[in-house]
């Protein structure tokens, strides 16, 4: 699966530039950190990939539909030093956000909605190096976040999400900070 992952991505991209819009496409990067156990102890952080295409509703200017699609590659602190250890997490999020702010130059917009993430983990022993856990499993919950919209000009956009944070009823947390420009 990794190893597809830099053509997964790319396939996407290229696939929400396919469809005729009404708004742009937001693309971006940033720093992820999840925590997929109880203990703590496998808290991991790394890039997120980031895909968001707004819809606004048409009665209700405020108001829009913002699906986004991340992509996580997520290595652990406590661990890269020992023994390898590395997650990737692909969600997709039906967001609803509100305007808050609404100038010419700046929109600031907090977002709630539900997630599905898919997420696969591998994590090497200490003990036994060649013996290793896997997990692979699918994850739901609810996730909420800001983003701040700037426009440079007519062509330029950029995204700056400060937060968006992911939790869900039982161990798994994840928050992400990115920026995005819109394509």
């Amino acid at each position: 699966m990794i190893k597809y992952l830099p053509v997964i991505a790319l396939f996407l991209v290229l696939m929400t530039g396919a469809f005729e819009s009404h708004s742009q496409v937001y693309v971006g990067a940033g720093y992820a950190e999840a925590m997929l156990s109880k203990s703590g102890i496998d808290d991991v952080h790394g890039m997120a990939i980031t895909i968001q295409k707004p819809y606004p509703f048409q009665n209700r200017e405020k108001w829009s539909f913002d699906p986004s699609l991340k992509v996580c590659i997520l290595n652990s602190r406590a661990t890269q030093d020992f023994y390898p250890a590395m997650s990737t997490t692909l969600g997709f999020s039906p967001l609803f956000s509100y305007r808050l702010v609404g100038l010419s130059w700046l929109e600031i917009s907090p977002f709630v909605g539900p997630y599905v993430v898919w997420l696969n983990w591998l994590k090497g022993d200490i003990d036994l190096p060649t013996r290793s856990t896997y997990a692979n499993e699918m994850l739901y919950g609810i996730e909420a976040g800001l983003n701040i919209d700037f426009k440079i000009n007519d062509k330029w956009q950029i995204r700056l999400t400060p937060f968006s944070h992911q939790w869900n009823q039982d161990y798994y947390r994840q928050g992400v900070i990115s920026v995005a420009i819109a394509l």
